[in-house]
């Protein structure tokens, strides 16, 4: 194998870790990309942001999602939605809570954007609900937003596949 021919199947979010599909099949890795580009991903973070406990759980938000002018951010607008992400609460751990998050369509900073919209930023956002100064990234507190879960029909073998990250938020 060579290295040079190791490329991201997907885009993952630099602040986000977790779990990330690669390839290093040149022959192959267009099927695998096309997975993303027809939605037949499923996809699970794990997110800690503020508790509410006034929510019905789960939540389905929907929303249309649109580039900003500030530090590459997301804005929501009026208009049809283009964003889909449904909001578990796993556990609550007092002012803040483990939520999954599901995202049913793939916009930059979708999880993010949905969160901050319900009133619950995630931890350690420099983005949202304010980009912090350029530079000012403190990597000693990550975001705590985790990639989980992957999972799909491999489109070479056919065969179900699930991929789990060992990190725990």
């Amino acid at each position: 194998m060579n290295v040079a021919d190791i490329t991201p199947i997907h885009r993952l979010d630099k602040d986000t870790a977790g779990v990330m599909l690669l390839s290093h099949n040149p022959a192959t890795r267009r099927d695998y990309q096309t997975m993303f580009q027809n939605k037949t991903v499923c996809k699970t973070y794990e997110a800690i942001a503020p508790t509410r406990t006034d929510l019905a759980y789960p939540l389905n938000i929907s929303s249309r999602m649109v580039r900003g002018e500030k530090f590459f951010t997301t804005l929501e607008v009026e208009g049809e939605p283009n964003a889909h992400t449904t909001v578990e609460l796993i556990e609550n751990r007092g002012a803040f809570s483990l939520y999954r998050l599901t995202p049913h369509t793939g916009k930059k900073h979708q999880l993010r954007v949905h969160m901050m919209s319900l009133g619950m930023p995630l931890m350690n956002d420099a983005l949202y609900p304010v980009p912090s100064a350029a530079g000012d990234e403190d990597y000693g507190k990550p975001l705590k937003l985790l990639a989980k879960r992957i999972e799909f029909t491999d489109p070479v073998s056919g065969q179900a596949r699930m991929f789990e990250s060992g990190f725990e938020l």
